[in-house]
């Protein structure tokens, strides 16, 4: 048996030798070796252009309806409605799907409307090298625009003698007019 393995074992090193001298096929040999790792660096290329894409994207909404919302003059919940409104319509449905959570919220001055966006974004890699989803997180936040309130006082005295008989009817529609003129002018 012994005899039998080894002239088996002496064929095979025949070729072996043969092959040492042969450099004809060298950079197939290398390319053959160096072809996964090649592969699992495109790979890995592809998925972080596709997070970083995401990511953009998701700022991009986010900050576009914390930033229209705190332009709003309205109540701080319509400002939540509206700045998650914003930022629903400036997504795709497959970007949508993607979102796992956002969260607007004003502080408790009202001073400020604030974003939480989080993400999982699907990878090209196999789930035995990397994460299927890659989790991103992005917030935005944005000063709210607080009308300036003007106190103003405003006393008018009407001169309501017979001389004036002819212009008190005009007078009279102005001044019940004065304030809805006066918000319109300021």
């Amino acid at each position: 048996m012994s005899g039998v393995i080894s002239s088996i074992l002496k064929k095979m090193r025949v070729p072996a030798s043969r092959w040492s001298g042969d450099d004809r096929a060298t950079f197939s040999v290398f390319f053959a070796v160096a072809l996964a790792p090649l592969a699992m660096i495109g790979a890995m290329m592809v998925d972080y252009s596709s997070v970083s894409r995401m990511r953009q994207t998701l700022q991009s909404a986010a900050d576009s309806a914390v930033l229209a919302a705190s332009r709003l003059n309205d109540a701080d919940n319509a400002r939540v409605a509206t700045a998650e409104r914003i930022f629903n319509s400036l997504l795709s449905p497959s970007q949508l799907a993607a979102v796992s959570s956002a969260t607007f919220t004003m502080d408790n001055g009202a001073n400020t409307i604030m974003a939480n966006i989080s993400a999982s974004v699907p990878t090209f890699m196999p789930k035995i090298v990397m994460q299927q989803l890659s989790p991103l997180t992005v917030n935005s936040a944005s000063a709210v625009a607080k009308p300036e309130v003007k106190q103003l006082d405003v006393v008018m005295c009407i001169d309501a003698t017979g001389s004036m008989s002819g212009t008190l009817n005009a007078v009279k529609t102005n001044a019940l007019n004065f304030e809805s003129n006066l918000n319109s002018e300021l």
